[in-house]
């Protein structure tokens, strides 16, 4: 019997994946903002043979934020 493994990249939609805020950084590289930058992403898993790379789209807020909700939602 042959067996296959399928590998998948899981990618967070954004530049940052702790601190949300940390594009304001003076030194933080926004790359992100270039198409070069989601080429070089797509590129890396193909080279070692990823099969597919997933993006989260992020349109949901961090269930607790703090001690509550409350400063996500504002």
């Amino acid at each position: 019997m042959t067996r296959q493994m399928t590998l998948v990249g899981f990618m967070q939609a954004g530049n940052v994946t702790v601190y949300s805020g940390s594009w304001r950084y003076p030194s933080a590289d926004l790359g992100f903002l270039t198409m070069d930058y989601y080429t070089h992403i797509a590129r890396t898993p193909e080279q070692g043979a990823f099969d597919c790379v997933f993006f989260d789209d992020r349109l949901a807020m961090p269930g607790v934020y703090g001690d509550s909700v409350a400063d996500a939602v504002r």
